[in-house]
């Protein structure tokens, strides 16, 4: 496969691309807060069929901003996000990472389903304190389920 990447027209461009992902690929567009999903593939976990989703988001967590990178990290902290309250949600999971002893990001690992509300996210261990996050949940604009 040839890969071209053009960045005066911010086009990509191969002979017969393709993105590879295990269960699912996701496509994101923005910056920071106003990140979205635009396109995700899945496979459906029960029947196997693949789906696609324009713009499928709401009730998932989109992203987690840190409001103060705290000190004294010198191991990788865990990150906890509370569970939905819906019933049959799947609980988000995020990852932390360091430098210079400060939480420099928090990576969505799974961004979970069945949020109503923005979850608590709380940053423990790793031998710093001081770790300041907010969550963000996606919000529904329009979805096209093919």
């Amino acid at each position: 496969m040839s890969f071209n990447i053009n960045s005066d027209k911010e086009r990509i461009r191969g002979s017969k691309p393709q993105i590879i992902g295990d269960n699912e690929v996701t496509i994101r567009s923005g910056v920071d807060a106003s990140e979205k999903e635009i396109l995700r593939a899945q496979l459906d976990s029960e029947t196997s069929l693949p789906r696609v989703g324009i713009n499928r988001t709401g009730q998932r967590v989109n992203n987690i901003e840190i409001t103060s990178g705290g000190s004294g990290y010198t191991v990788v902290p865990t990150v906890t996000i509370d569970p939905p309250t819906t019933a049959g949600g799947v609980q988000a999971l995020a990852s932390a990472f360091i430098f210079n002893g400060r939480v420099i990001n928090i990576a969505i690992n799974n961004p979970g389903s069945g949020y109503t509300q923005k979850p608590n996210v709380l940053i423990t261990g790793g031998n710093g304190a001081g770790c300041i996050v907010e969550a963000f949940l996606d919000t529904v604009d329009y979805e096209l389920d093919i």
